[in-house]
């Protein structure tokens, strides 16, 4: 009996600790994407759970000015998704994206990725 209430413990303390960080999944639009037209907004999906106050994605044209609007996140269907609108009709050029997430266990993670608009 006292074997069976480990397993069932441990059971139910695992699926807790299965990704304590969030790992990024997805991107719209892609890292180095080549895109004919201007976006309307940059989508980042995660598989795990983030800590919204501090999490944010900020949007850079290729002379350091922001195009992006405020970070919002939502709870998507594997964790969370976090999104910006950004300004309309981004002109031709390289636009580099910054995103900045805490996971719920505090993991800190600052990247970046570029695309262009053709």
């Amino acid at each position: 009996m006292k074997k069976i209430s480990v397993i069932i413990l441990l059971l139910l303390v695992i699926p807790v600790f299965a990704y304590p960080h969030a790992y990024l999944m997805e991107s719209h639009p892609e890292e180095s994407a080549m895109l004919s037209e201007s976006p309307q907004k940059v989508s980042l999906h995660f598989l795990g759970f983030l800590e919204h106050f501090f999490s944010r994605i900020e949007v850079h044209d290729n002379e350091g000015n922001k195009v992006s609007k405020k970070t919002r996140l939502t709870d998507g269907e594997d964790g969370t998704v976090m999104d910006t609108d950004l300004m309309s009709n981004l002109t031709s050029g390289e636009y580099t994206v910054k995103w900045l997430c805490i996971s719920k266990d505090g993991h800190r993670q600052d990247e970046s990725y570029k695309f262009t608009v053709k």
